[in-house]
């Protein structure tokens, strides 16, 4: 005799995806419409689940730590967001009052700390939701592949991002800002040269090195360097 999967009493977790969500410069933004959305064809064969709390023995969206953890990625190119120190942001669920609210976090050494987008986002959420038998996807293990936060590569753990971006050389030997600080002040080569082309400098070299950087200032020796880099160079800076 078959049984039907509606008559068994089992739950079961899997994320389910919201596209194109439009974050805001914010910490936290509220996302109770785009969940509905998302929710009216989760189900399997796309039939509709309810947007509520999950509970012990109720469907719903997961708003308890730690499940209620959200990936947060990049909507147009689909990898992980990072803070300008390379801390992987993520993303956490509440309830209150029927809003649903996804705000945003990083670990900082291994230190939860809330993040502040400084400018809008089109992010691709994936967030945790608590399905009975009879509408649980056939596909929900397809969704997205596991992952753990704590796990990726971070700046402190040895990690990097290899930046480049041309420099304004604003007068004889004063250059724009860099856009992040290096991991470190030795991390950082510059192209000095004219239409693109010239010599590599680094760092080294102590008090006798042709440049130096601090945070994202770059103070160029001209005596150091044997010549100025007046405004008719092109920089590039290639800087970990």
């Amino acid at each position: 005799m078959a049984i039907d999967r509606a008559q068994l009493n089992w739950l079961q977790d899997a994320r389910v995806s919201i596209g194109g969500f439009a974050g805001t410069a914010a910490a936290s933004n509220v996302i109770t419409s785009a969940l509905t959305t998302a929710l009216s064809t989760a189900g399997d064969n796309g039939v509709a689940v309810p947007l509520q709390i999950a509970g012990a023995n109720a469907l719903g969206v997961i708003t308890t730590p730690p499940d209620n953890v959200a990936i947060v990625l990049d909507a147009t190119n689909k990898r992980p967001l990072a803070d300008v120190s390379g801390n992987e942001i993520y993303g956490k669920i509440t309830e209150a009052a029927g809003v649903y609210t996804l705000s945003y976090f990083k670990l900082v050494a291994g230190v939860e700390t809330i993040h502040t987008f400084a400018s809008a986002n089109s992010l691709d959420v994936f967030f945790a939701y608590r399905y009975d038998a009879a509408r649980f996807p056939k596909n929900a293990g397809l969704v997205i592949g596991g992952r753990i936060i704590n796990q990726d590569p971070s700046s402190s753990g040895g990690g990097s991002t290899v930046r480049s971006e041309r420099l304004t050389v604003t007068a004889t030997n004063t250059f724009s800002a860099l856009t992040v600080a290096p991991t470190s002040a030795t991390n950082i080569i510059l192209i000095v040269g004219l239409n693109g082309g010239g010599e590599s400098v680094n760092p080294f070299g102590g008090a006798a090195a042709a440049f130096s950087v601090s945070g994202t200032t770059i103070t160029w020796s001209a005596v150091n360097a044997g010549y100025s880099v007046p405004t008719t160079y092109q920089v590039t800076a290639v800087y970990w």
